[in-house]
């Protein structure tokens, strides 16, 4: 499904990251490597189905006035892709994050052809798949906002630790 879905992004130098992460997750996937094994809903099917979703957003998308980027479609179907990925059969209970970080740490050695703003995007998108509650949607998205305010695609530089106000916003 990677494949069929990154076909017409095949000429766009600046997707070449994303796309060949995407393709090594979805052969390690093909081969068995953290497919969820272990879990009867968060497996291969179940991460098929999302992509799959993914996909169908990113054609609705095209079809609107104002579409969001090509570099934007593609995240959306790489976290897709790794979302649930080595997930070990349990839940996050009161721990947020648990099985996002996971996958996250899984994918990480994936990733590191895509710039710092990708790779935060990741992982800003992977936890927002945490259903520990909508404060955690917003933290995650107040994070994002911030995140992309500071860094462009060219900024390889980590970001400034935010201010102190800023600072005890992101924990409340």
């Amino acid at each position: 499904l990677w494949s069929q879905f990154c076909e017409r992004w095949q000429e766009q130098l600046e997707l070449i990251p994303l796309k060949e992460a995407g393709e090594r997750i979805a052969a390690d996937f093909d081969r068995g490597i953290g497919a969820g094994l272990k879990n009867a809903f968060h497996n291969r099917q179940h991460t098929a189905e999302i992509l799959c979703c993914a996909q169908v957003l990113n054609l609705l998308d095209l079809t609107s006035t104002k579409p969001v980027d090509t570099e934007s479609h593609m995240l959306l179907l790489l976290c897709a892709l790794i979302h649930d990925w080595h997930h070990d059969g349990g839940v996050n209970g009161d721990s947020f994050f648990r099985l996002e970080k996971i996958a996250l740490k899984a994918a990480k050695p994936y990733l590191s052809g895509l710039s710092l703003l990708q790779q935060q995007k990741v992982d800003l998108i992977v936890r927002t798949t945490d259903v520990g509650g909508p404060h955690q949607f917003a933290r995650t998205a107040l994070a994002y906002q911030r995140l992309c305010a500071r860094l462009t695609d060219a900024d390889e530089r980590p970001p400034a630790p935010p201010a102190p106000m800023d600072m005890e916003i992101l924990n409340n």
